[in-house]
Formats: C-alpha cells, sequence, structure tokens
C-alpha cells in the first residue's frame, strides 16, 4: 500500500470516522491481489465495516479509459452497475429505516 495512503487512513482512525463504515474495494486489476489484501487488512484492523458483496474487480490496466470508454465496454460497464444498484439498494433501505423507525 502506498505510504501516502497508508497515512491518509491513519489520519482518518485517529477520529473514529471510519469506525464500522460501510467500505468497498474497487480494484482496477485483477493482478493486484497483494495490495487489495493488504488494504483489506488495514481497513479490517480500523474497524471498517468490510462489505465483499460490493467489492469490484475489473480490467483496466493498459485500456486507458475514459468515463465514456468505461460505459461503453459492455464487461466493465455491467460489473460497474451491478454494484452501483447493490449500494442503492442498501442506501434506501437504511434510509426507510430511518424515516420510519
Amino acid at each position: 500500500m502506498p505510504g501516502a495512503l497508508k497515512n491518509a487512513l491513519d489520519w482518518v482512525v485517529g477520529s473514529g470516522e471510519l469506525v464500522e463504515k460501510p467500505v468497498a474495494l474497487f480494484n482496477a486489476s485483477p493482478r493486484s491481489t497483494y495490495a487489495q489484501a493488504s488494504l483489506l487488512e488495514t481497513l479490517t484492523v480500523m474497524s471498517a465495516k468490510i462489505v465483499k458483496e460490493a467489492f469490484v474487480t475489473v480490467e483496466l490496466a493498459g485500456k486507458k479509459l475514459d468515463e465514456a470508454g468505461m460505459v461503453a465496454d459492455s464487461e466493465i460497464s455491467k460489473a460497474l452497475s451491478r454494484r452501483s444498484q447493490y449500494w442503492k439498494q442498501r442506501f434506501e433501505m437504511r434510509l426507510r429505516i430511518t424515516i420510519e423507525g
């Protein structure tokens, strides 16, 4: 994990803002399993709520895609759409609980 990211996470953990907050990982390369594992371990130690169902891994390495290119790529677009639908449903559920409860 890059030092700057670790330092930023250390600042966040000191404030307690990350405790029990839902976190998903976006992995832009299936080859970066060590980096993802390191970040996952760090977030777990920081008491973040890891939401593995919302993780997404897409192959962006070497593709040089902008936003339009990612939307046009059916594999990437479908993977991102599934995860964004997951988060949308979670937020809507929490909102209903908050309003009704």
